[in-house]
């Protein structure tokens, strides 16, 4: 969630779901299925980082077994989790360097982390390269998830750019349908790219013209010569897609000077953005309704009261190093004290729930098992019911339309704070509706079993063979059967004589596991009879054969009588 300082805008029985095949290369990782290990990767020494991190270890309090906010260990199941955190304050060279670290020599079986959707990228490649499971967090990029950058290893609890997108022209169909032109400006950038491509498509679908986009660098702090081609095409709106403090506020100022602030598409950000550029602007961020992906008043849930109560129980005050910068000193000291869970605690959050959730369902912490129980997996997060959607492993959850509003609860952590309150909840089922999936791939199968015979039924003894057929999972898999007389096998086919009759059957039972540790499961019933006749009575309706020709002869000799009487009359 690239968005820092805002971003405005068979019959089978089945024990789990499988994967499909490995391929062959060389899996890294701790690879003991009592112990999982996670590296997280951290923006450590800012802000944003920290409320990455924060929300990511308490949700592995709310999530496991045991383990607190301040330990480095937790339970899931009969399965234990180790962190270790990696920052990603450095150059990309090393923090690919670090991920490959983490992986072949400290051992990780999943990596965690990016704030930024570039190092998110990166760290996608290494979990490709080297088959490990990576949650996005909170790197928002929606290429992230789409092809060709595409893997199979690469999950997102957060939204991606199209939930901002769809939810902002959703906004703009109910709250402002008299516009009919928008322009767009994103950094250039993946973050800024991916946003401006998602809003440029939902908003043409609802029916705008796009009249000028613009793409400034990264490190811009002069916007004026791209606000003033922007304001020379005379859009109704203006959509940006950018992340970073500095250059977000020198933005912000330009486009007050040039009084376009009442033509942006609004979004209800991070509390420390929406307070600095309210009392900036006197007042100008207040009363606007924006789309919203998380935050207090924003998010009202029980996921999100428990996340709430974590950070005031360790006392965690998010913006306490930024709140400072605000020029008003009630409102800074207001911010600095809330313990409200800041914009990227949500994502951290809901990725510890899966993480936690994944590792505890598993059948094993094979990479290929993992994603199989994540796929399709549905949790409540504090965004409401989340589910990843097993063709993309891209979160689906709902988002919100919401006003900002100064707080004037005294019971509340925002007291005198400005923050966002929902008017308008976009269901789960209206996002995944809306956005498209842009993968090729094929979710994971699950272990498909079943028995063929060579004869379900015979006079003792009965010699039958019994083939296994198995679709599915990750080979080789491996087959136990229970013959129904006491014999056991092994083996894709099994071989056995029935010597004594049985007219109930041989109940006859396969279990297959693939290399994940999933299960399957087929059966099958084998009749013994004593004699042929009873074979054929049992299966022949209760008849046996000489009866039933015994009933054919007397029905032709009663049709010859009745037509030689008819003849003689």
């Amino acid at each position: 969630m690239d968005r820092s300082i805002g971003v405005i805008t068979t019959i089978l029985l089945l024990t789990s779901t499988a994967a499909i095949l490995m391929s062959a290369a060389p899996i890294a990782g701790a690879q003991d299925d009592d112990t999982v290990k996670v590296a997280m990767f951290a923006l450590e020494g800012t802000p944003y980082g920290a409320w990455t991190k924060n929300g990511w270890k308490t949700g592995l309090e709310y999530a496991a077994d045991s383990g607190t906010y301040e330990d480095s260990e937790w339970t899931a199941g009969d399965r234990t989790i180790e962190t270790k955190t990696y920052s990603t304050y450095k150059a990309p060279s090393e923090i690919v360097s670090d991920a490959r670290s983490a992986i072949d020599d400290w051992g990780a079986d999943i990596l965690v982390g990016a704030v930024l959707s570039s190092t998110g990228k990166k760290l996608a490649s290494v979990a490709e390269s080297r088959q490990t499971p990576y949650w996005l967090c909170p790197a928002a990029a929606s290429s992230l998830t789409e092809k060709p950058t595409f893997s199979k290893y690469v999950f997102r609890a957060g939204r991606n750019s199209w939930h901002d997108a769809i939810t902002a022209a959703y906004i703009q169909q109910e709250y402002q349908p008299e516009a009919e032109t928008i322009a767009f400006m994103g950094e250039d950038y993946i973050f800024g790219q991916d946003g401006i491509d998602a809003a440029k498509s939902a908003f043409e679908d609802v029916g705008l013209d796009t009249v000028a986009i613009e793409y400034p660098p990264k490190d811009t702090t002069e916007f004026g010569p791209y606000l003033d081609r922007i304001q020379n095409a005379d859009p109704d709106l203006v959509f940006v897609a950018w992340a970073g403090a500095t250059e977000y506020k020198s933005m912000y100022d330009a486009m007050n000077e040039r009084g376009m602030l009442e033509k942006l598409v609004p979004a209800v950000i991070d509390y420390y953005s929406m307070n600095y550029l309210n009392v900036a602007t006197d007042g100008l961020y207040e009363g606007r309704t924006g789309f919203a992906y998380f935050g207090h008043g924003v998010t009202t849930n029980e996921v999100y009261e428990a996340q709430l109560s974590l950070y005031e129980d360790y006392d965690i005050t998010p913006d306490a190093s930024l709140a400072p910068t605000i020029p008003d000193n009630d409102v800074a000291s207001a911010l600095g004290s809330s313990n409200a869970p800041e914009l990227f605690g949500g994502v951290g959050f809901a990725t510890a729930q899966f993480v936690v959730e994944g590792v505890r369902q598993a059948p094993s912490i094979a990479p290929d098992s993992l994603i199989a129980t994540w796929e399709g997996m549905t949790l409540q997060t504090a965004y409401g019911e989340t589910t990843i959607r097993p063709e993309d492993h891209q979160a689906m959850r709902p988002m919100f339309v919401a006003e900002t509003q100064v707080d004037t609860d005294s019971e509340s952590t925002m007291y005198n704070a400005l923050h966002g309150y929902t008017q308008e909840t976009l269901s789960k089922e209206y996002v995944e509706n809306h956005i498209p999936v842009n993968t090729d791939y094929e979710p994971i199968s699950g272990l498909d079993v079943s028995i063929d015979a060579s004869t379900d039924s015979g006079v003792a003894p009965v010699d039958v063979d019994f083939d296994a057929s198995v679709s599915g999972g990750v080979s080789p898999y491996s087959y136990e059967w229970s013959l129904g007389n006491g014999e056991t096998a092994t083996g894709s086919s099994a071989e056995v004589t029935y010597e004594n009759a049985n007219t109930d059957g041989y109940d006859v039972t396969l279990e297959v596991t693939d290399n994940a540790g999933t299960t399957g499961s087929a059966s099958a019933t084998v009749k013994v009879y004593e004699s042929a006749e009873q074979q054929e009575e049992e299966e022949g309706g209760g008849m046996s054969t000489t009866v039933i020709a015994a009933a054919v002869v007397v029905v032709v000799v009663v049709v010859v009588a009745a037509v030689f009487l008819m003849r003689s009359q």
